[in-house]
């Protein structure tokens, strides 16, 4: 017990050094768009989170209306380049889990055009494709296809 103790300290200590180093954690609050998911087709609002440490961008959000849901997604960019100037793209693989009167899991391969217009600020847009296994706990549907789309800002810290 004293060694896992020692261990999370450690980790800890470690993390916390670098989620306060520049341009290293992002936050970003983005409009969402997406179809034909199941609860899908209706705009939404998406929370975004990078941290440091990690190489993955997280999000969380959903959809209220008609067809309420709620998702999280968690995507590896793989490829990250400037286009030019202030403006760039990415490309990378991710996973996403989508509840709604339904329970959805799958991957996407989003891909994301980016624009700082501020050394702190970003401004994005990114389409991805996405295929999954949906209904789970019922009927199963295997595959489900759908289009996923976000258009927001992001603050890096």
């Amino acid at each position: 017990m004293k060694k896992i103790l020692i261990c999370v300290l450690l980790f800890t200590v470690v993390f916390s050094g670098a989620v306060f180093a520049k341009n290293n954690i992002a936050v970003g609050l983005a409009a969402t768009f997406s179809m034909p998911f199941e609860g899908g087709g209706e705009p939404g609002v998406i929370g975004l989170l990078k941290l440091p440490a990690l190489p993955i961008m997280f999000g969380f959000g959903g959809t209220l209306g008609e067809n309420t849901n709620f998702y999280i997604k968690a995507d590896w960019w793989l490829y990250q380049g400037n286009l030019t100037g202030p403006v760039g793209i990415y490309a990378g693989l991710g996973a996403y889990v989508l509840i709604s009167e339904n329970f959805e899991i799958g991957g996407r391969i989003p891909i994301g055009v980016y624009f700082f217009p501020l050394d702190f600020l970003e401004v994005f847009l990114e389409p991805s494709i996405a295929v999954g296994v949906g209904n789970i706990g019922g009927d199963i549907d295997f595959p489900t296809f759908g289009f996923m789309g976000e258009l927001g800002v992001r603050f890096w810290f």
